[in-house]
């Protein structure tokens, strides 16, 4: 850069900074989108994630009896 027959590639520096900040923009409309969506999710996935708690909670109450049966009990 010391030498005055390569200023032109200080040129690169703004078009380097437009695609970033382009890139920054676009993403930054993507995940703002995502976080909506993760605050208020729609109403069959509040259903099904009832629904799994549910099931986890009868598989471990099965797995804590047939557990206590193999001691004999």
């Amino acid at each position: 850069m010391s030498d005055p027959t390569h200023y032109y590639a200080l040129l690169v520096i703004p078009w380097v900074c437009l695609i970033l900040g382009w890139t920054y923009v676009v993403n930054d409309e993507k995940i703002s989108s995502f976080w909506y969506l993760v605050a208020n999710p729609p109403i069959g996935v509040i259903v099904l994630s009832w629904a799994e708690l549910i099931l986890l909670i009868a598989l471990g109450v099965e797995t804590f009896i047939y557990a206590d049966l193999a001691k004999g009990h």
